[in-house]
């Protein structure tokens, strides 16, 4: 009897751990199914994105259960060799604002909206170089726990412009303090495109674009503070284009090279334009009129604007598309312009302006647009004009013959066709030595080249201009003072900030006998 009591005991106790067993193992099995059924993942790999600009960061999670917000825990953060700088971190459901590394202060914001549907979307503004590398998000939940990375480059675009026989310095720093290996300059249109290999300490020509041998160097050999900018010495217009810096860095264990990005960390925009050619261009009202521009490369031209600043709108003509586009065009414009040769043969972007009048006096600016070497983008050549015509537009001289009796005095007509300030007039007679009859500027008479026969004795009619007379007085008339007399009017631009001639030509003439 003892012995069966024993032996069922026996079997009750096997049965009991057997169970046991099988619950711990379901246990487990569905701790495992947990584990493996939470994923963060990346919506995108790789970012790429311009200093300054922005950009989203963007992380899934798997939400299953209905848990408790203080089960969630999130900790992004940029991985550099020897230290993690925190982006955003989430403990027990609750932000940790003064967990952020200082590098992001006041620059990441997070959309709170998504984040309870399993999306870290964190936005990051005015980038830096420094914001390049790897990016991590751990996050843990209620149902597991799991993390993904993406990589950012953040790169430097810059528009340099130059003259033919310059030297210039193309910028490029590095975004963090790993040794270097390799720093490589490309220009992608030419082939080979390689403008300078340096590495072993030199440069390294062996696949060096012939064009810049002997041309090319590291501004520092060193690379001091990260600088691995280029200097192109003696540049040339055939040296306009898009330079691209790369950087292959030295792993941490010192047994590997590899490149920081396929990406370049620096993009350079250079143009070599002779300076601006500048044109003074008379007309008379009714007259056509072509101001003369001209590009130097031979890149297919995407846009030609003209423009004049002192008018608002200020288009004069925006080319695109192989015709004019309207929209902004200044009114006045309207139905008189066009380009001299729609094809812009031989770099000819010239303007044409029918019909001119008074009102067309000024200053026109001509810039190009030229599209990429890949052919997907367009940019501006250079923030500069390549061209600049003064144009004015006056009725033709008018010529008035004056008689007189010695002892008289006299009034020399001129008057302005323009309402533009006046910042001097002259009053000249071409057959005398020195030739200054009356130079008027800064509101008094300039005596110091005047004829010293005319000493004393001529004035403005009236030195406020008012309507733009600017006629001459000329009192106690003497027979040796018969001859022609030219008025000149010089006159202030929109902006204040110059003076020039509005035409070589005079706005007046008289004859006295």
């Amino acid at each position: 009897m003892m012995f069966l009591m024993f032996c069922c005991l026996s079997s009750s106790s096997s049965l009991r751990m057997k169970m046991i067993s099988r619950i711990l193992l379901l246990l487990i099995l569905s701790s495992c199914l947990c584990a493996a059924t939470f994923v963060v993942n990346v919506t995108q790999s790789s970012y790429q994105a311009e200093e300054n600009h922005s950009i989203t960061l963007e992380w899934t999670f798997t939400t299953k259960t209905q848990g408790s917000s203080r089960e969630l825990f999130i900790y992004c953060c940029l991985l550099a060799p020897h230290k993690e700088s925190v982006l955003y971190r989430v403990h027990e459901g609750d932000e940790i604002p003064d967990s952020q590394d200082e590098q992001f202060s006041g620059r990441v914001q997070i959309d709170k909206d998504v984040l309870r549907e399993g999306r870290i979307r964190l936005h990051v503004s005015r980038l830096r170089t420094e914001d390049s590398g790897l990016y991590l998000c751990d996050v843990k939940t209620a149902d597991g726990s799991s993390n993904a990375e993406c990589q950012l480059n953040v790169t430097v675009h810059k528009n340099i412009s130059a003259v033919p026989g310059q030297s210039v310095s193309l910028p490029c720093r590095l975004p963090n303090i790993k040794p270097l290996v390799v720093v490589k300059w490309t220009r992608p249109d030419l082939e080979p495109e390689d403008v300078l290999l340096f590495r072993d300490e030199q440069p390294d020509p062996e696949n060096q674009h012939p064009s810049f041998r002997k041309r090319v160097e590291l501004q520092d050999r060193r690379m001091k503070d990260g600088d691995v900018s280029l200097l192109l010495s003696n540049v040339t217009t055939s040296d306009s284009g898009k330079y691209e810096c790369r950087v292959f860095q030295r792993e941490a264990t010192g047994r590997k090279r590899r490149t920081l990005t396929s990406d370049p960390i620096g993009i350079v925009f250079l143009d070599v334009a002779p300076p601006p050619v500048h044109k003074n261009i008379s007309a008379v009202p009714g007259q056509n009129v072509s101001l003369p521009c001209r590009h130097h490369n031979n890149k297919p031209a995407v846009a030609v604007k003209w423009t004049r600043l002192d008018l608002e709108p200020d288009y004069v003509l925006l080319f695109r598309d192989e015709q004019s586009d309207p929209e902004n065009q200044h009114p006045s414009f309207t139905n008189r312009v066009e380009l001299q040769d729609r094809w812009m043969k031989d770099g000819d972007v010239s303007l044409l302006l029918s019909n001119v009048t008074t009102s067309d006096s000024g200053k026109y600016e001509c810039r190009v647009f030229q599209r990429e070497a890949t052919g997907r983008k367009n940019r501006a050549l250079t923030s500069d004009p390549i061209g600049i015509v003064f144009l004015d537009v006056a009725p033709p001289p008018v010529h008035k013959n004056i008689s007189a009796v010695p002892g008289q005095s006299v009034s020399l007509p001129c008057r302005l066709p323009n309402n533009k300030p006046v910042v001097f007039v002259k009053w000249t007679r071409p057959d005398l030595e020195p030739e200054d009859v009356l130079l008027f500027r800064d509101e008094q008479p300039d005596p110091e080249n005047q004829h010293p026969s005319f000493r004393n004795r001529v004035e403005l009619q009236d030195r406020r201009m008012k309507d733009g007379d600017v006629s001459l007085l000329l009192s106690n008339v003497t027979t040796s003072d018969s001859g022609k007399y030219e008025c000149r009017v010089f006159q202030r631009e929109a902006t204040g900030r110059k003076r020039r001639a509005l035409t070589s030509d005079p706005s007046g003439s008289s004859s006295w006998m």
